[in-house]
Formats: structure tokens, sequence, C-alpha cells
């Protein structure tokens, strides 16, 4: 994520959006948690040469991980931005809020700021400021933590094994296909 000078945050992501709406969540979330205009959010996606890699866009992945590291992200560039103002503000910066891009002390009517000028402010200071964040992939639980109980999956073998004609037999079946060399339709499960 990057504070841009006219103000815009540019997130950049390496999820496509394939019909499922990332790049708008990924837009709403950052706007929400920096208490901005929607329009100043630009979502740059599937540019290798500069958006991060990321695992793919499938099944409901790209709105939780992203979506929480867009999050992550804005809370952190709103942390930059609050110290910054709170330097204006001659405050600490657990007494600065921002909601609708002003900032201003909790409790004080007197002492606002402009989103602008607080962004002006802060890359001053910093130069081009630009947060990451990113979710680990969620480890996968160990598979005897979720098996149903064999007893319960009779058809269920411990190693997967390739489809054959003889897999699909019961065992009485397949010892008569053994020993005759032919199997009849009533034979197959």
């Amino acid at each position: 994520m990057k504070l841009d000078f006219d103000g815009s945050v540019t997130v950049l992501t390496g999820a496509s959006d394939i019909g499922q709406g990332s790049t708008t969540i990924v837009a709403l979330a950052a706007a929400e948690v920096m208490s901005i205009d929607l329009g100043r959010i630009r979502v740059v996606t599937n540019d290798s040469a500069i958006t991060p890699k990321d695992n793919g866009s499938y099944s409901s992945r790209v709105t939780f991980m992203v979506g929480n590291a867009a999050i992550e992200a804005a809370k952190a560039l709103r942390e930059k931005l609050v110290a910054a103002a709170a330097e204006l503000l001659d405050a600490s910066p657990e007494d600065v809020e921002c909601e609708g891009e002003t900032f201003f002390v909790k409790g004080s009517s007197q002492s606002e700021l402009p989103w602008q000028d607080v962004v002006f402010a802060a890359l001053a200071k910093e130069g081009t400021i630009t947060v990451k964040a990113r979710l680990p992939h969620p480890s996968r639980p160990r598979a005897a933590s979720i098996a149903v109980a064999p007893s319960a999956r009779p058809w269920a073998s411990p190693m997967p094994r390739r489809w054959s004609r003889s897999a699909s037999m019961t065992p009485q079946a397949r010892s008569r296909s053994n020993r005759s060399g032919q199997r009849s339709t009533a034979d197959m499960r």
C-alpha cells in the first residue's frame, strides 16, 4: 500500500479479480480503516513487475487473505498519518482520531486538520510512504484431527488407489472374476 502526493492510496496486490469482487473488497476495506472516501483508493492487480506474489484466486481465499492483509496495511498507514497529525496538532498520537478525512484531537473541536495537510506533512517527513502486510498461509490441520473414523467410511482406503475394474467390485465378485476371468454387471456395486 502506497500513499501518493495527491492524497490517494494505491493498493498493490497480486490477487486476480476473476469476477468475485476482490478488487472492490480490498478498496472498501482500506477506505473504511483509514476513514477516507472510496474514490481515493486505487487498486493495482496482476502486474508482476510491481505487485507482490499471490498464491492464486480460488475458493474464498482472496476476500479473506487479501482483504485482511489490506486491513492490516491500512492500519499501518493510518498509524503513520496519525503520528504526523499528532505532531502538527501538538498532541499525543493516542489522542488523535481520523473521521471523514479530518484529523482531530479527541474531545477538542478546535484543532482539526484536513486529510491533504496531514498527507503532505507525513510525506515531507518520511518521503514516499509504503506499508506492507501479509497474512501467513493458514496452517492445514492434521488429517487425523479431521478424519471420519475408518469404521464410518468402509469404502475409504488409507492410500488412494487408481480406478480399476476390480475397484468397483465387491470382494465376492472380485474373487469370482479372478476365477472366471469375466464379470457380470450384477457383480458391480
